[in-house]
């Protein structure tokens, strides 16, 4: 049984797809030579149906590292949640890590992530600090989401600083572990155990806010806490989300969640 499981959904990430795998092996190396033996692993890459190189390039992956990559193409494009799911029936493992194509991770980083999860077993997901490639901080540890988040992100980005602010937990100045209520999808470290619980993403969801209802709840059974002692390098392309079609997928998404959480909470026993 591997240590450590990884899943990976590409579309049309075929320049990306190959750099996050070399760095994924990178990730398990550690700084400290003397360290022992390394953790068993395995990256499981589910394919949307992608239209362009992706499929070659996890080929000649899969032949430079034999016996480490999972390749599970699919179909059709069923969206981010579905995709990680099919990952489901591989995780053997005590972590599980989602990971999207744009990410780069540092030596040692997920050795690091590892440790801190042994010795904190109330912790069901961790994320990391996520920089930029030259190095400034993405903040992306959130509250709990609300509608009118929602539409100044989407459309007033620029404006009420002080409530994007702290709905970026800003104010924490991400440099100590605290509890998160809404961690970014782009990269999260889950207990296997805690993700199976919970029947992992709900595939209602095609993109957007999946993120946000999976931390939620992952918080209803264990905790979500940020941990900046290492840092991935993210490379977030944000132009995507001014597309007309992608705010409408965003806007079907939050009607989704608000609908479940009202429900689920005017329900709860509590």
């Amino acid at each position: 049984m591997p240590d450590l499981t990884l899943s990976i959904v590409t579309y049309n990430n075929e320049s990306q797809i190959r750099k996050l795998i070399d760095s994924i092996i990178d990730g398990m190396t550690p700084l400290d030579e003397g360290e022992g033996d390394l953790p068993d692993f395995r990256i499981i890459i589910v394919d949307n149906a992608s239209t362009d190189n992706t499929a070659m390039a996890v080929r000649t992956a899969q032949a430079l590292y034999p016996g480490l990559i999972e390749w599970l193409p699919q179909k059709t494009n069923r969206g981010f949640g579905t995709g990680h799911n099919r990952a489901v029936p591989l995780m053997k493992s005590q972590y599980h890590v989602v990971v999207n194509p744009d990410i780069v991770i540092p030596c040692g980083a997920l050795l690091e992530m590892a440790r801190f999860m042994n010795t904190n077993p109330d912790v069901g997901m961790l994320t990391p600090k996520i920089v930029f490639p030259d190095g400034r901080l993405q903040y992306l540890c959130k509250h709990h989401p609300t509608f009118r988040d929602l539409f100044l992100r989407l459309f007033l980005k620029g404006t009420f600083r002080k409530r994007q602010d702290w709905f970026e937990m800003r104010e924490t100045g991400y440099d100590h572990v605290f509890d998160v209520e809404y961690a970014t999808g782009c990269f999260m470290f889950f207990r296997t155990e805690v993700f199976l619980q919970i029947h992992g993403f709900d595939q209602k969801y095609f993109l957007y806010l999946e993120d946000a209802d999976i931390t939620r709840r992952v918080n209803e059974v264990s905790r979500t806490v940020f941990f900046p002692c290492v840092q991935i390098v993210h490379e977030w392309q944000r132009d995507q989300h001014r597309k007309i079609s992608l705010m409408w997928v965003n806007l079907k998404s939050w009607v989704h969640y608000w609908w479940k959480w009202q429900n689920r909470l005017h329900h709860s026993p509590h």
